[in-house]
């Protein structure tokens, strides 16, 4: 990675791993105006009030409407003069995701208890939610009581016919489903607590090996591997026997604008993301505006329909990548599984991330844990490279001294930080 900068300190020009170039031009008050990707136009963007009004993908054009406090409200898709889809968005009166109007997916209706819980969701594919007290999530699809979940100091021990084994430090290690509970999966991790083997029951196997940094930097699935590349905290590219990726991002977030399929210049071809209101992938679509890649979500990430699949997209929530041969999400410091909303391992920053160390986030509508480590509401923070210096590990945790401040109404970890300070210090308190 090769960066430069222009007077004022704004990245100017960006060399990827495989020798794509990459081009950033700012107007004279600092938003940005275009990318340009070896040469040649990726994307404009057009700004009002500090709110981006207008994308130019390829042939598509993207407007977006935000209402009074900043919340995006509408997103409209067209091609040249033929309008193609839009998104609406309405909210309650606590702030919550209320309802989506898709032109393409069809409409959804979402619904909470008094704490602001997803209890419901209506549409196509209507869901069901249980709580616990502590926020874990018990059932599903109006699952019987019989077949809740039993969970026991945060830990899920049973749901339906699948029961869960953890290790001393409240890793899970082991999966049995199935008749007789025969099926099996199980969970290997190094002395940090990083996921670093998983056996299928049908005789699979992944591996996984990861950075000084903890970055998940290879993986292995019956002795085929991908290798990963990063840029700070967000993933930048992937390479495979037969396959290059490299993964563009809205600057300063884990929002992703493209994806370049293909390694180098001559052949990396550019496909862009379509998001939602919480930055997950609804579409790719290619230069002419012809969707290659839709999906359809349940609420806690699991994908319930694939509706185009002419190529494959791994991201997920922000900060999460698929893994197709455990159904698990990469979210950086932690794997989450979407079909229990939660994650494998206790959260390696304890108490400054919250009570329950399992949980992914209190409300998938609205909230957003794109490192795996505290969940906020909304939008992403503004994201750079981490100072190694800024960044210390020990054997059961990870923390950030600092990590630059975002603007706008992105929340700033150093915040979240100095939050986390004082969460720890009250607890040290009670012990």
């Amino acid at each position: 990675m090769r960066y430069e900068y222009d007077s004022v300190g704004q990245l100017s020009h960006c060399r990827l791993p495989d020798g794509c170039t990459l081009d950033y031009r700012h107007l004279s008050g600092g938003r940005l105006s275009s990318i340009d990707l070896n040469g040649s136009r990726l994307t404009s963007h057009q700004f009002s009030a500090g709110r981006e009004q207008q994308r130019q993908q390829g042939l598509l054009l993207s407007q977006y409407q935000y209402d009074e406090q900043g919340r995006l409200q509408a997103h409209s898709v067209s091609q040249r003069d033929k309008h193609l889809f839009q998104r609406r968005y309405n909210y309650d009166a606590n702030g919550n995701l209320a309802g989506i109007n898709d032109s393409r997916k069809g409409n959804r209706s979402y619904h909470y208890d008094p704490l602001d819980r997803l209890i419901s969701v209506r549409g196509a594919t209507p869901e069901s939610f249980a709580h616990d007290p502590a926020g874990n999530l018990l059932g599903q699809n109006d699952l019987p009581t019989a077949n809740l979940a039993n969970v026991k100091g945060n830990r899920l021990l049973m749901q339906g016919d699948r029961h869960y084994d953890y290790d001393a430090y409240g890793n899970l290690i082991r999966e049995r489903r199935g008749s007789g509970q025969k099926l099996v999966t199980e969970y290997r991790y190094d002395c940090q607590h990083r996921l670093i083997g998983v056996s299928l029951p049908g005789g699979s196997t992944a591996s996984y090996k990861y950075d000084a940094f903890g970055r998940r930097i290879e993986k292995t699935v019956d002795g085929h591997t991908t290798e990963f590349l990063w840029q700070g905290e967000r993933l930048i590219a992937e390479s495979a026997e037969n396959r290059y990726r490299s993964y563009i991002y809205e600057l300063g977030s884990f929002r992703p604008l493209a994806m370049l399929d293909g390694e180098g210049p001559l052949r990396a071809a550019p496909f862009y993301y379509q998001l939602d209101h919480l930055g997950t992938p609804q579409e790719l679509t290619d230069y002419s505006g012809e969707i290659m890649w839709s999906a359809k979500y349940r609420a806690y990430g699991n994908l319930a329909a694939l509706d185009v699949s002419e190529i494959d997209n791994p991201l997920r929530f922000q900060g999460q990548y698929f893994d197709a041969e455990t159904g698990l999400h990469y979210n950086r410091h932690r794997y989450y599984n979407p079909g229990t909303g939660r994650f494998l391992t206790p959260d390696p920053i304890k108490l400054a991330g919250g009570l329950n160390s399992y949980q992914y986030v209190p409300n998938p509508t609205g909230w957003v844990d794109p490192l795996g480590l505290s969940c906020k509401p909304g939008a992403c923070p503004i994201v750079k490279s981490i100072n190694p210096n800024e960044v210390r590990f020990s054997q059961n945790s990870v923390s950030y001294n600092k990590i630059d401040r975002a603007t706008g109404e992105n929340f700033s970890y150093d915040d979240l930080v100095s939050s986390m300070k004082r969460k720890v210090g009250r607890a040290s308190l009670l012990m």
